[in-house]
C-alpha cells in the first residue's frame, strides 16, 4: 500500500511540473568577461537576468558578462520558464609564476580570450613561442607577458635555474705530486691583454667601424668604444655628448634620430679618405667585432637614455647577435653598472676611478659580485700599491690599466692585469704577448 502511494504521488510531481512549464535547470556555465555568449533555448519568449551587474541578457539570448560572480538567466516560454545558471570569470593566465631548468619548457595558457601576442622580456633567458611554449636557457629571471585580444595583458615570471654540475669523482691519490696549474691570471703565463682605446685612431677616425677594423689589422684581439643614445634611444658609438669634434654635426648627439645622425659624416675630420663614414649603431659594432674576433669593451656614458630599460635593450641586441657573453661593460657610473649586473647576472661588469683606490671603492667591487660573474677595476697602474694588488687578488677583483702609452708602461704591469687600455701602443711591436 505505501508503495502504491509513493508512486501516486510521483507521477503528480512529475504532472505538476509538466503543467506549470519548468525545466530542470542545466549545469552551470562558465563565462569569461569581455566576451558574449549566444543561449539557445527552445520556445523562448523572453529573457531576464537575475543580477545585470554581473551578466546582462539581450531578448535573442545573447548573453553579455560584466563583472566576475554568479547569477542566473531566466527565460521565459509559454508555459512557465527555465533557470540557466552561468559562473563569469575574469580572463587569467594559467601560471602566473614557474620556475624551470635550462632546456625545460612549459606551455602557457590564455584562458577566456584570444591571444594576441606574447613577449619575453629576456630572450637570453627564456623564450615564448606564439603558442605560448617557454623555453628556458639560462639562469635568471623574466618576464612572460601576453596581450589578449580584450587589449589587457596577462604576465607569469619566469625563475629559470642555474645549471648544476655534476660533481667530479676525486682521482686516486698518486705517489707522485703533480703540480697544479692555477687560473689565475697572475700565473697563466699570459701578459695583458692590449685594447684599443676608441679604435685605432692613430690612422682612423675614433669610434668608428673604420677604426675598429683597423685596430684588427693591426693585430688587436680587443677594442674599446663609447656608448651615447639617439633622441630616439638608438645605442650609438661616440665617446662625447656633442657631435662637432668628430662630425660635421652641431649640437649634441641626443637631439638627432638616429637616422638623422646616420646623416653625418663621421670620417672627413680625420682625413679625406674617410668621407662619408658613419656613426656606427651598437649593433653593428658587436657584428663586427664578432666577424673579427674581437672582445668588445663597452663604457657607458653618464648621458641622456642611460636607464635601466635601455641598458636591457643593449642586452638584448647583444643576445641578438650572439655576443652577450663576450661584452666587458665598465662605466665611472656605478649605478650603471648596479643595473648591468641585475640584467645579467653573469656579466663582466667595471667600475673606473681616476682617484685613490679607497677601501670604499673595493667595497663597491666586492657589492657588484655574484657567484657568476666577473668585476673588474679600471685604474691608473701608478695608483696601485703592491699591497693593493694582493687584495684585489685575494677579492677576485681583476684589473684593467688605463692609459697605457708605451711599451716601458706595458712591460711593467703585473701579469695579473687582464688588459691595458691603450691609444699608441702597437700589438706589432710586442711580439711578448702573441
Amino acid at each position: 500500500m505505501k508503495s502504491k502511494k509513493k508512486v501516486f504521488w510521483l507521477a503528480l510531481m512529475i504532472l505538476l511540473i509538466l503543467s506549470t512549464g519548468i525545466t530542470v535547470q542545466a549545469a552551470t556555465r562558465n563565462m569569461y568577461i569581455g566576451q558574449t555568449y549566444k543561449l539557445k533555448v527552445s520556445g523562448a519568449r523572453k529573457w531576464v537576468s537575475k543580477n545585470k551587474k554581473i551578466a546582462q541578457v539581450k531578448q535573442n539570448g545573447i548573453v553579455i558578462p560584466k563583472r566576475a560572480g554568479k547569477t542566473f538567466i531566466k527565460v521565459y516560454k509559454k508555459k512557465g520558464y527555465q533557470k540557466i545558471w552561468i559562473n563569469v570569470k575574469k580572463p587569467y593566465i594559467n601560471k602566473k609564476k614557474i620556475t624551470l631548468n635550462p632546456g625545460q619548457t612549459y606551455k602557457l595558457k590564455l584562458n577566456g580570450t584570444k591571444v594576441v601576442l606574447w613577449k619575453t622580456s629576456r630572450k637570453s633567458v627564456a623564450t615564448v613561442t606564439k603558442n605560448g611554449v617557454v623555453r628556458a636557457k639560462k639562469a635568471g629571471t623574466v618576464t612572460i607577458t601576453c596581450r589578449g585580444r580584450n587589449k589587457k595583458t596577462y604576465k607569469c615570471t619566469v625563475n629559470v635555474k642555474k645549471k648544476t654540475v655534476a660533481p667530479t669523482p676525486t682521482p686516486s691519490p698518486s705517489p707522485t705530486p703533480v703540480p697544479q696549474v692555477t687560473s689565475d691570471p697572475a700565473y697563466n703565463g699570459k701578459r695583458p691583454v692590449l685594447i684599443s682605446h676608441r679604435g685605432y685612431r692613430k690612422i682612423a677616425p675614433e669610434n668608428t667601424l673604420a677604426a675598429f677594423r683597423t685596430a684588427a689589422e693591426y693585430g688587436y684581439k680587443a677594442v674599446e668604444c663609447d656608448i651615447h643614445f639617439t633622441k630616439d634611444n638608438v645605442p650609438v658609438i661616440i665617446h662625447n655628448a656633442t657631435t662637432e669634434q668628430t662630425s660635421n654635426g652641431h649640437g649634441k648627439i641626443k637631439l638627432y634620430t638616429y637616422e638623422e645622425a646616420r646623416q653625418l659624416d663621421f670620417g672627413s675630420w680625420k682625413s679625406p679618405m674617410y668621407t662619408g663614414e658613419k656613426i656606427p649603431s651598437f649593433e653593428e659594432f658587436l657584428i663586427l667585432c664578432r666577424q673579427y674576433g674581437l672582445h668588445p669593451y663597452v663604457e657607458l656614458k653618464n648621458c641622456y637614455g642611460m636607464n635601466r630599460e635601455n641598458i636591457a635593450k643593449m642586452y638584448d641586441i647583444a643576445c641578438s647577435v650572439n655576443m652577450e657573453d663576450e661584452i666587458s661593460w665598465f662605466s665611472f657610473g656605478y649605478a650603471f653598472m648596479e643595473m648591468v649586473r641585475d640584467v645579467d647576472p653573469t656579466a663582466d661588469v667595471g667600475y673606473i676611478t681616476s682617484s685613490h683606490i679607497s677601501e670604499a671603492i673595493l667595497q663597491r667591487m666586492r657589492n657588484l659580485q655574484t657567484p657568476e660573474n666577473t668585476v673588474t677595476l679600471y685604474c691608473y697602474s701608478s695608483s696601485i700599491s703592491p699591497e693593493l694588488l694582493e687584495v684585489c687578488k685575494r677579492d677576485k677583483i681583476e684589473m684593467v690599466a688605463r692609459a697605457v702609452s708605451t711599451e716601458a708602461v706595458y712591460q711593467s704591469l703585473d701579469p695579473y692585469y687582464k688588459g691595458a687600455l691603450t691609444d699608441s701602443v702597437l700589438n706589432k711591436e710586442i711580439s711578448i704577448i702573441k
